[in-house]
């Protein structure tokens, strides 16, 4: 986060963070019928998705793209509960 603070705008409200999760353990962010995902996005008031568009030439086929967008404000917060699921 404090690297993230350092490359955004000072008048940028919002943040978009990308992260890299292995397929094989995919399953245990989105939860049966996506229960997990939508329990986080209501507890965090974020836009968390699972990307479908084209991933970075770098990103292994057997990783997925998770992308959280954000109000600065609630960051942390939106980190915290999604890794401590």
């Amino acid at each position: 986060m404090l690297l993230q603070e350092k490359i955004n705008d000072e008048g940028d409200e919002s943040v978009n963070i990308r992260l890299l999760v292995p397929s094989k353990v995919i399953g245990c962010l989105i939860g049966k019928n996506g229960s997990i995902i939508n329990d986080m996005r209501k507890r965090t008031k974020a836009d968390i998705r699972i990307s479908r568009g084209e991933k970075p030439k770098c990103v292994s086929s057997n990783d997925e793209l998770v992308e959280v967008y954000q109000s600065i404000l609630y960051m942390h917060s939106c980190l915290y509960v999604s890794c401590n699921q």
